[in-house]
Protein backbone atom coordinates (compact mmCIF):
# COMPACT_ATOMS: atom_id res chain seq x y z
CA UNK A 1 0.00 0.00 0.00
CA UNK A 2 1.17 3.34 -0.87
CA UNK A 3 -0.20 5.81 2.14
CA UNK A 4 -0.34 8.57 -0.41
CA UNK A 5 -2.18 9.94 -2.63
CA UNK A 6 -0.94 11.81 -6.23
CA UNK A 7 -2.72 13.70 -8.33
CA UNK A 8 -1.67 12.91 -11.69
CA UNK A 9 -2.94 14.49 -15.23
CA UNK A 10 -4.13 12.28 -17.78
CA UNK A 11 -5.44 14.66 -20.31
CA UNK A 12 -1.18 15.34 -21.24
CA UNK A 13 -1.13 11.80 -21.64
CA UNK A 14 -3.28 11.43 -24.52
CA UNK A 15 -2.01 14.39 -26.15
CA UNK A 16 0.06 14.24 -29.42
CA UNK A 17 2.76 16.65 -27.49
CA UNK A 18 2.72 16.16 -24.17
CA UNK A 19 3.41 19.39 -22.18
CA UNK A 20 5.03 19.25 -19.15
CA UNK A 21 3.46 20.79 -16.29
CA UNK A 22 4.01 21.44 -12.66
CA UNK A 23 3.63 17.98 -10.37
CA UNK A 24 2.22 18.31 -7.40
CA UNK A 25 3.50 16.20 -4.40
CA UNK A 26 2.38 13.31 -3.43
CA UNK A 27 -0.34 14.00 -0.24
CA UNK A 28 0.21 11.73 2.87
CA UNK A 29 -2.72 9.66 3.70
CA UNK A 30 -3.70 7.54 5.94
CA UNK A 31 -7.83 5.86 5.14
CA UNK A 32 -9.95 3.00 5.93
CA UNK A 33 -12.52 2.00 2.62
CA UNK A 34 -15.61 0.44 4.09
CA UNK A 35 -18.24 -1.19 1.86
CA UNK A 36 -21.79 -1.63 2.28
CA UNK A 37 -23.99 -4.01 0.24
CA UNK A 38 -25.22 -7.52 -0.27
CA UNK A 39 -23.79 -10.27 1.02
CA UNK A 40 -23.84 -11.49 -3.00
CA UNK A 41 -22.44 -8.87 -4.16
CA UNK A 42 -19.78 -9.76 -1.65
CA UNK A 43 -19.32 -13.34 -2.59
CA UNK A 44 -18.83 -12.28 -6.22
CA UNK A 45 -16.59 -9.91 -5.70
CA UNK A 46 -14.39 -12.47 -3.87
CA UNK A 47 -15.19 -15.16 -5.94
CA UNK A 48 -14.00 -13.05 -9.38
CA UNK A 49 -12.08 -10.41 -8.16
CA UNK A 50 -8.10 -11.10 -6.91
CA UNK A 51 -8.21 -7.67 -5.53
CA UNK A 52 -10.54 -7.53 -3.44
CA UNK A 53 -10.13 -10.74 -1.39
CA UNK A 54 -6.53 -8.89 -0.66
CA UNK A 55 -7.95 -5.70 -0.11
CA UNK A 56 -11.05 -6.45 1.96
CA UNK A 57 -9.96 -9.46 4.54
CA UNK A 58 -12.76 -8.72 6.81
CA UNK A 59 -16.57 -9.03 6.35
CA UNK A 60 -19.27 -8.26 8.78
CA UNK A 61 -23.14 -8.12 8.92
CA UNK A 62 -25.15 -5.85 11.17
CA UNK A 63 -28.79 -6.81 11.92
CA UNK A 64 -30.75 -4.62 9.77
CA UNK A 65 -33.74 -4.44 12.18
CA UNK A 66 -33.88 -2.47 15.88
CA UNK A 67 -35.76 -2.48 18.68
CA UNK A 68 -37.85 0.72 19.03
CA UNK A 69 -37.63 0.45 22.92
CA UNK A 70 -36.07 2.36 25.90
CA UNK A 71 -32.52 1.04 26.32
CA UNK A 72 -31.70 1.80 22.57
CA UNK A 73 -33.11 5.21 22.51
CA UNK A 74 -31.53 5.59 25.39
CA UNK A 75 -28.36 4.49 23.93
CA UNK A 76 -28.70 6.47 21.12
CA UNK A 77 -29.39 9.53 23.31
CA UNK A 78 -25.36 8.81 25.09
CA UNK A 79 -24.45 8.32 21.38
CA UNK A 80 -25.57 12.12 20.73
CA UNK A 81 -24.26 13.19 24.22
CA UNK A 82 -20.72 11.83 23.11
CA UNK A 83 -20.75 13.39 19.82
CA UNK A 84 -21.65 16.54 21.42
CA UNK A 85 -18.80 16.45 23.76
CA UNK A 86 -16.07 15.41 21.42
CA UNK A 87 -16.57 17.57 18.54
CA UNK A 88 -17.51 20.72 21.13
CA UNK A 89 -21.32 21.18 19.37
CA UNK A 90 -23.65 23.27 21.21
CA UNK A 91 -25.99 21.28 23.70
CA UNK A 92 -29.23 19.95 21.49
CA UNK A 93 -32.61 21.03 22.55
CA UNK A 94 -35.80 18.31 23.37
CA UNK A 95 -37.15 19.29 20.23
CA UNK A 96 -33.63 18.42 18.28
CA UNK A 97 -33.04 15.55 19.86
CA UNK A 98 -37.02 14.21 19.25
CA UNK A 99 -36.23 15.64 15.70
CA UNK A 100 -33.09 13.25 15.23
CA UNK A 101 -34.36 10.64 16.54
CA UNK A 102 -37.78 10.35 14.41
CA UNK A 103 -34.93 11.14 11.42
CA UNK A 104 -33.08 7.97 12.30
CA UNK A 105 -35.84 5.95 12.46
CA UNK A 106 -36.70 7.17 8.70
CA UNK A 107 -33.24 7.09 7.60
CA UNK A 108 -32.56 3.69 8.72
CA UNK A 109 -35.78 2.35 8.54
CA UNK A 110 -35.88 0.84 11.78
CA UNK A 111 -38.78 -1.21 12.44
CA UNK A 112 -40.77 -1.72 15.61
CA UNK A 113 -40.33 -5.70 16.19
Amino acid sequence: MLNKIVIENFKNQLDIIPIVNLKPEAIPIKTKVILIGSPEIYYILYNYDEDFKKLFKIKAEFENKVKDNKENIDSFLKLIKYIIEEKKFKDVTFDGIEELIYYSKRFLKIKTI
